[in-house]
């Protein structure tokens, strides 16, 4: 019981220096969550990017995953990043979904580099 107290005194010690960090969050605008969409259609991609740590994103990938297996089905490099002069950016893209594209659920990704 003598060696756990000052353990337990120096952990609490540390943890009242800490301080937070906080990430860059992307908001994903479009698709909504369970949307549904079928093959030979258009998916609009709409993102944006709210600053709330150091990272400042100047960009974000973009890429569609088959739901079971996480395997990558499309990846979206030409989304168009938009910079305005409040300093607030976001991105968007259209997607001609292929006609041959299998039934299924996807999860989109959207992620800074």
């Amino acid at each position: 019981m003598l060696f756990i107290t000052p353990i337990l005194a120096i952990l609490v010690g540390l943890m009242g220096t800490m301080d937070v960090v906080v990430a860059d969050q992307i908001m994903l605008k479009a698709p909504a969550d369970g949307d549904v969409y079928y093959s030979g259609g258009r998916m609009n991609i709409e993102y944006q990017v709210r600053f709330d740590g150091m990272a400042a994103l100047a960009s974000a990938a973009v890429s569609l995953a088959y739901g079971e297996t996480l395997e990558i089905a499309a990846l979206f490099p030409n989304a168009t990043w938009q910079r305005t002069s409040d300093g607030s950016r976001s991105g968007y893209d259209i997607w001609e979904i292929p006609p041959n594209m299998p039934n299924g659920t996807y999860i989109l990704r959207v992620a800074g580099p």
